[in-house]
């Protein structure tokens, strides 16, 4: 599987805002090759997908307590960063269900690999899932989570309430129950 370099592009912003001690700190305890990638990674190209996820565990390890918080932190941080601008329009005009079926119909510019499905319970609730994913991680779902819940805040939605299912903690599949006012 692999990932756009948009999303290592985001986060390596991200962690260059953090200070130069945090980004010497993050990149020195990354494996050599996936420090290359991850300094190198340019928006428009392709990236091993063990580059996104390494790279998402090394700065929850060495910023945060590894509980992925600090992932959560660069994916609602690559929202606002990437969706602001690609996607202007939709929030402009779109109701915030409307930003995540978008977004589900888009996951193949970002991922070459897997689906991210959207079902829409009502005006204000959604149930999605990731299918398809050859090797989870939980680096990933929880940035997909961090970034859906930030995308649906950018579109109006308010007091945002998510719940996640996770085949990585035992669960049969990967999900995202959401719902916001």
């Amino acid at each position: 599987m692999r990932v756009k370099g948009s999303a290592l592009v985001a986060r390596r912003a991200w962690l260059r805002e953090q200070g130069e001690e945090a980004y010497v700190r993050v990149t020195a305890a990354l494996p050599v090759s996936v420090r290359e990638s991850f300094e190198t990674a340019l928006p428009s190209e392709w990236v091993d997908f063990d580059v996104f996820t390494t790279f998402c565990e090394t700065a929850d390890h060495v910023l945060g307590d590894g509980d992925h918080r600090i992932g959560v932190l660069m994916a609602r941080d690559a929202a606002e960063r990437n969706l602001k601008t690609l996607y202007k329009l939709f929030y402009k005009i779109g109701r915030p269900a409307t930003i995540l079926e978008k977004s589900a119909a888009m996951w193949r510019t970002i991922y070459d690999e897997g689906e991210f499905k959207v079902e829409r319970l009502s005006d204000t609730e959604v149930f999605a899932r990731l299918v398809g994913i050859p090797r989870p991680h939980r680096a990933h779902c929880v940035a997909v989570l961090g970034w859906a819940v930030r995308a649906l805040e950018l579109s109006g939605a308010q007091d945002v309430h998510a719940e996640e299912t996770c085949r990585l903690l035992g669960d049969p599949a990967c999900t995202f129950h959401v719902t916001w006012r």
